[in-house]
């Protein structure tokens, strides 16, 4: 996608999938390990796209 990105955190948040932080940070729910490879897939893409338009 040509983003760029600092860093990627597993944590176990209760209402979100992802989220993406204005430094560049994105952050997981660990529960993406036990759904199937393109709902991962997806959230991973969602939250990437948001950072598209962003400078890091």
């Amino acid at each position: 996608m040509g983003v760029s990105y600092e860093k990627v955190f597993v944590k176990t948040q209760k209402t979100r999938w992802g989220s993406c932080s204005s430094k560049g940070n994105i952050s997981l729910i660990c529960l993406l390990m036990k759904v199937p490879p393109y709902v991962r897939k997806y959230v991973i893409v969602h939250e990437l796209a948001h950072m598209k338009d962003e400078p890091l």
